[in-house]
C-alpha cells in the first residue's frame, strides 16, 4: 500500500487500523454508494401493509440483513429478541439472508420457543424482493462487532429504518444517537432488546430516527460516492504531474 498515490479507504476506522500497522502514503475515507432510486421508503401505509403481509407480518416487524456467519452475532440479536417477545408478542424478528450458521441459528430459534415470530428469508435477489424485504420492517436491528462499512445497514437507512446498533468499527460510523438510531452495549442482548423496545415504544421518535437514516442515506448515493471518486483521481492525477 505505501507504493501508492492515495489510498480510499470505505470506513474511518479501516483506516485508522492501516495507519497504526505502518501506512505513510495519504489515505482518504470514500463511503461505500447505494442505489438509493431503488432502495427507498413506502410512503402508502396502506402499500407497506400489503408488503408486510406478503412476508406473513401481521403487526410490526424489526430486522437483521446480511451474512449468516458466527462473527456477525447473530445469535445476540435472536437472545435479544427473544426478551423484547416477551412484552411485545405480536412482534417479528427477519432474518434476511444466508449461510453457514443458519441451521444454529435456526436451532437457537426453536430452543427459544420463537419459531412463529422469527422469518428466515433466505437469500434474496438484489432486486424488489430485497427491497420488499427491507420495506416491510419498522427498525433495522444488528449486533455485529466485525462490520466495515456495511451495504445492508446503508441500505436499510436508505429505505427508511431506524437503526439499533453497537458502537464497533463501521457500525459507529454510521449512526448519529437520536437522528436516525441509537447504540446498544456491545455483546449486551438485554441493552440490545431495551434500546429496541423504547425505540418501538415511541412512534413519533421512529418515524423522526426513519427520516433521519433516508436522510443520511442520500449522502451515499451512487452518483455522490462516484463523484467523491472522481475528485480524488483528478487531485491525485494533478499531484502526481507536479511532482515529474
Amino acid at each position: 500500500y505505501n507504493r501508492s498515490n492515495l489510498i480510499l479507504s470505505p470506513s474511518r476506522s479501516l483506516a485508522d487500523e492501516l495507519i497504526r500497522e505502518g501506512l505513510k502514503c495519504p489515505i482518504n475515507v470514500l463511503r461505500n454508494s447505494i442505489n438509493t432510486d431503488l432502495f427507498k421508503p413506502v410512503e402508502d401505509s396502506s402499500v407497506k401493509e400489503t408488503i408486510k403481509k406478503s412476508f406473513g407480518i401481521k403487526n410490526r416487524s424489526i430486522c437483521y440483513m446480511g451474512r449468516l456467519s458466527y462473527e456477525k452475532s447473530i445469535d445476540q440479536v435472536i437472545r435479544a429478541f427473544a426478551l423484547i417477545n416477551k412484552k411485545i408478542p405480536e412482534l417479528n424478528l427477519m432474518i434476511i439472508g444466508d449461510g453457514p450458521e443458519r441451521k444454529n441459528l435456526e436451532k437457537l430459534t426453536k430452543e427459544l420457543n420463537l419459531n412463529d415470530a422469527v422469518i428466515f428469508t433466505g437469500s434474496l435477489l438484489y432486486n424488489g424482493d430485497l427491497v420488499r424485504a427491507l420495506q416491510a420492517n419498522d427498525l433495522f436491528i444488528s449486533a455485529s462487532k466485525s462490520e466495515n462499512m456495511p451495504l445492508s445497514v446503508l441500505e436499510a437507512m436508505a429505505i427508511g429504518l431506524p437503526m439499533v446498533l453497537v458502537k464497533e468499527k463501521g457500525l459507529a460510523e454510521l449512526i448519529q444517537e437520536n437522528i436516525n438510531g441509537v447504540f446498544a452495549k456491545t455483546d449486551d442482548p438485554a441493552d440490545l432488546a431495551e434500546k429496541t423496545r423504547f425505540l418501538l415504544s415511541d412512534s413519533d421518535l421512529l418515524n423522526k430516527l426513519g427520516r433521519g437514516s433516508r436522510q443520511m442515506a442520500m449522502e451515499y448515493s451512487n452518483e455522490k460516492v462516484t463523484d467523491l471518486l472522481i475528485k480524488s483521481y483528478e487531485k491525485t492525477i494533478a499531484e502526481y504531474k507536479l511532482k515529474i
